[in-house]
């Protein structure tokens, strides 16, 4: 999800669930979640009737699970419906408590249900919502002036219980077939391609998908109304961007960008996009999500999708090239490969954000998007070194806590420490890990321990020593330099500390930070910073000497006079990324009330 508001920086101020502990690699029975694990979905048939005037939806699912122990009692979610029947296999039929506080059903059988396959066939009812939650409606003004109505899903994070219960939770995955009559002049999208099309009575018409891949709940999607596209392909896979009618036009430019985004994702991932066609669709306005990587069909708010050559601006079109590419990216972080539970949604939020900029960037180089992201850093470092801050993971209890952990250190931090083991990694490194990764646990889940464990058999480090440093608990280092001239060579002292603003009495912390110190002239040196102090060495005696070379890494630094002095002497001499780093050091370095204002300006001079 490509949250676009304020919403997410004010969330970041939230106090949430406390640090995980140390993480180990999935496992489904300790995955987050509160529904029981005794039983697991495997396939839905979904049969779904609209009456989108009236806003009411009547379904009725055929539901294969695994029966793991065997049980009297079966619950999963619903959030709003009405469950009129249960059926179990031969017509053994439940009785049924519905708990809506905790948006959950219990099917009550009379005997226990014997362990292994069995078929579940619910019959239910419930609202079509004008809220942008579940399946809802959208009004809008079309080019023509009328008000038109479209229909509409977002499940994330548990919303997919307000359309069909079923087990709303992301480890809990499965395949979906989906059936649904619409009125008849309605154009229909899903997931997968329609297979059938058919009509029902003077003015409905029954819609058929093909059968999804493994997957969680939450990325199943329908959108349908009065809509038209435009139509491309890259690598084999059909590419369209759907929009009201009289706007498919302004969606060529978005289509252009999947074309040329796909197969770069296809080879970086070293997993072809799996699925048999890849839709976006622009919603028109009622869309809070602001854009959503529904597998194959991907939704967006109609500004962040549409490009109208005449009146929209440069950036404008580069937003869109971006947005396209972080969801593009969660094809395969968050669709093939899923976080367990939503403690790791940076797995899916912080790489999405890194690559959208990865790509972006490699498609068009002269857009210089990589500096540009020192606002964004900077923004994101402010929030982290307040006593308000939290993990990027975190414990998480509830769907509550759940829709609170999107926000700034989720995407943001998130980005910038892929971006730092990246660079610590080597680039060719960390793609081999990545595609490792995807290989291993296509179609399944994962936590952060799997990743980690991927980066480091293809680059042969401690990845998560470093990572889980950064990951699993809150705030930045600073690390601190002190610089002395002896026999001919200059001598750097390293060591850390907690960064924080409005902190006077920080929490102990340490991190292993990964540093790559270098500057004009000199060779790039790298070294892990852990507890212990350690030291780099350059000829001469007045060598400008900067660390995080390039802004790469995820940490403060600040220098003692003499190494200052240099670095101000030379300062001209590094590329702009490394003077807006210096600047932007300096600047958190005065707010915290560790440097003087004055060393700020000079360097700005």
């Amino acid at each position: 999800m490509r949250r676009l508001l304020t919403l997410t920086t004010l969330l970041a101020g939230l106090p949430l669930a406390g640090p995980v502990c140390a993480e180990q690699v999935f496992s489904f029975q300790r995955a987050g979640g509160q529904l029981p694990k005794t039983v697991v979905p495997v396939s839905y048939g979904i049969n779904i009737s609209t009456d989108i005037d009236n806003l009411k939806l009547a379904g009725q699912e055929t539901i294969q699970v695994d029966v793991r122990t065997p049980t009297t009692d079966v619950t999963l979610n619903q959030a709003g419906l009405h469950l009129a029947e249960a059926v179990l296999d031969n017509g053994v039929k439940a009785t049924i408590t519905q708990d809506d506080a905790a948006e959950t059903a219990t099917l009550h059988f009379p005997a226990k249900v014997s362990k292994g396959a069995h078929t579940l066939v619910i019959t239910y009812s419930g609202p079509i919502l004008k809220t942008p939650n579940g399946i809802y409606v959208d009004d809008y003004t079309a080019p023509s002036g009328e008000t038109k109505r479209m229909l509409v899903t977002q499940f994330e994070v548990a919303d997919a219980r307000r359309m069909f219960p079923g087990w709303d939770e992301p480890a809990f995955k499965a395949t979906f077939q989906l059936n649904v009559t619409l009125p008849k002049e309605a154009v229909a999208v899903s997931n997968m391609p329609v297979t059938q099309s058919t009509p029902e009575g003077t003015s409905q018409k029954r819609v058929s998908f093909a059968t999804t891949p493994r997957m969680s709940t939450y990325l199943l999607a329908l959108v349908a109304g009065d809509m038209k596209s435009v139509q491309g392909q890259a690598d084999g896979t059909p590419l369209g961007v759907y929009a009201p009618s009289g706007l498919e036009g302004q969606g060529e430019y978005a289509l252009h960008a999947s074309e040329k985004i796909l197969p770069y994702y296809n080879s970086y991932f070293g997993v072809k996009y799996p699925l048999p066609k890849m839709d976006m669709v622009a919603i028109p306005g009622n869309y809070q999500a602001g854009a959503m990587e529904n597998w194959g069909l991907l939704t967006y708010i109609d500004n962040v999708l549409l490009f109208d050559p005449k009146n929209s601006t440069p950036r404008t079109r580069e937003l869109i090239y971006e947005v396209v590419a972080h969801e593009m990216a969660h094809q395969w972080s968050g669709d093939l490969v899923t976080m367990g539970w939503w403690d790791n949604i940076w797995l899916n939020e912080g790489f999405a954000s890194w690559m959208e900029i990865k790509a972006t960037d490699k498609m068009n180089p002269d857009w210089d998007i990589w500096p540009r992201q020192h606002e964004t850093r900077e923004e994101t470092m402010g929030t982290d070194a307040l006593p308000s801050t939290h993990p990027i993971q975190q414990t998480i209890h509830n769907v509550s806590e759940a829709n609170s952990a999107f926000d700034s250190i989720s995407y943001g931090k998130g980005e910038l420490v892929i971006r730092m083991l990246e660079g610590w990694l080597g680039e060719d490194h960390f793609r081999d890990g990545m595609r490792l990764y995807m290989k291993f646990h296509a179609y399944s889940s994962t936590t952060s321990q799997d990743l980690w464990q991927a980066l480091s058999k293809t680059s042969g480090l401690d990845v998560g020593r470093v990572a889980r440093s950064f990951t699993e608990q809150p705030g930045i280092p600073l690390v601190n330099v002190a610089s002395a001239c002896k026999a001919g060579k200059t001598v750097y002292t390293l060591t850390q500390s907690r960064f924080t603003i409005h902190d006077p009495h920080p929490a102990a912390q340490t991190w292993m930070v990964p540093v790559v110190a270098g500057g004009p002239g000199l060779a790039t040196q790298k070294l892990v910073l852990g507890k212990a102090p350690q030291t780099l060495s350059v000829a001469g005696c007045e060598a400008p000497l900067k660390l995080n070379l390039g802004e790469s890494g995820y940490y403060r630094v600040q220098y003692n006079a003499p190494a200052f002095a240099s670095l101000l002497k030379n300062a001209t001499h590094f590329a702009p990324v490394d003077r807006a780093n210096l600047l932007g050091d300096q600047f958190a370095l005065f707010r915290s009330g560790q440097a003087p204002l004055s060393a700020y300006m000079d360097l700005a001079d």
